[in-house]
């Protein structure tokens, strides 16, 4: 199911459920990725994640940007 959901992954990737993404096309991730549980990653562009990355439980990675000037 991640080939589906991811842009692209290297070998020997897993992340442990749950997984919440946006989109999940913009998301690369290398080979020995690992995931712990309640991984977020707000896709709304390109997040690359190399080779031999450990992610610890609750991360987020977002890509995520909101309106700074209060007439917005």
């Amino acid at each position: 199911m991640l080939a589906d959901i991811l842009g692209s992954m290297g070998k020997e990737v897993l992340i442990t459920l749950p997984f919440w993404c946006d989109y999940g096309y913009n998301i690369s991730v290398g080979n020995f990725f690992y995931s712990n549980h309640n991984m977020i990653i707000t896709d709304g562009a390109k997040v690359t994640l190399g080779n031999n990355v450990f992610v610890a439980p609750n991360c987020c990675f977002t890509t995520a940007e909101y309106a700074i000037d209060p007439q917005q």
